[in-house]
């Protein structure tokens, strides 16, 4: 066969408009991009892929995965996990919020490893971030392996290329 793994964007929630989470708990969710010979599908935001506004108070977001697919044949390149608790493209801000135990894997490839951001949160393109007395621990982000090269790994806890300046006052890491 040909073609790549379908992508796989918020394991446990989808959000295009405006969310506000309070006094929530996300866990134990999977966004799980889809295998395929010629490349594996990218995975976006574990617990939740976000392309509007999205806040975040005094909420727990524990346990989730963001894990890329698989390319299987011998030109089989990586793909790319994003936010293994969540991604964002969006202005996101995060209140007296914890954020424990959550992954980003890249998928591995016959012949290139797909590279991980944000194994707690991954903030890019036009989107914000502001981070606000909230706890950051046990998160990672692990690229994957490859015959010809591996990937690359971008911060355990946080990934962002925002322009917009990033605020943290009493968060800890």
């Amino acid at each position: 066969g040909v073609g790549n793994g379908d992508d796989a964007m918020g394991g446990g929630i989808y959000n295009a408009g405006s969310l506000s989470l309070d006094y929530c708990t996300l866990e134990d969710n999977r966004a799980l991009g889809g295998n395929g010979p010629d490349g594996g599908g990218n995975a976006y935001g574990g617990a939740i892929a976000s392309s509007g506004s999205l806040t975040i108070n005094h909420s727990t977001i524990k346990n989730n995965y963001a894990t890329a697919g698989t390319g299987t044949n011998s030109t089989g390149t990586n793909n790319h996990a994003y936010g293994g608790g969540v991604y964002s493209t969006g202005a996101t801000t995060i209140l007296n919020s914890t954020f424990y135990s959550n992954f980003a894997q890249g998928g591995s490839g016959n012949a290139n490893g797909g590279f991980a951001e944000g194994g707690a949160v991954s903030v890019v393109g036009s989107g914000s971030l502001g981070i606000t007395n909230s706890t950051f621990n046990a998160n990672s982000a692990q690229a994957a392996s490859g015959t010809n090269t591996g990937g690359n790994a971008y911060g355990g806890a946080v990934s962002t290329t925002v322009a917009t300046s990033v605020c943290l006052p009493l968060a800890s890491f």
